[in-house]
């Protein structure tokens, strides 16, 4: 994997990409020409964006869906916080509180209106 898809979703939200589910499903993204290599790599994780993170990202869901995360017996330090995590994150298995991805990708409140 290139990046780990938190953080290119938090590059993503940085850069001002607009990620929403289209028609039929689809990912689209929207947002400044000088930002292509960073669509392209958003691109190669589509799947995986659109299974558990683009609603959340766009402000069409209130929270994640992260019914199928993993608990594990032994903590870990989460990626985003650095403290202890028993909780981990449903698409890359990576030790992660549920409250700072979404902490870290939400929508502004001027993005989800």
């Amino acid at each position: 994997m290139s990046s780990h898809l938190i953080h290119l979703l938090i590059e993503a939200r940085q850069a001002g990409l607009d990620l929403v589910r289209g028609p039929e499903g689809k990912l689209i993204v929207r947002g400044p020409r000088t930002a292509g290599s960073l669509v392209r790599r958003v691109l190669d994780r589509k799947d995986h964006i659109l299974h558990g993170y683009v609603d959340f990202y766009s402000g069409k869901a209130g929270c994640l869906n992260w019914r199928t995360a993993a608990v594990s017996e032994r903590a870990k330090c989460c990626v985003l916080c650095g403290r202890w995590s028993i909780l981990r994150d449903p698409i890359e298995n990576r030790p992660m509180h549920k409250v700072c991805a979404e902490n870290s990708i939400r929508p502004t409140r001027q993005e989800a209106t």
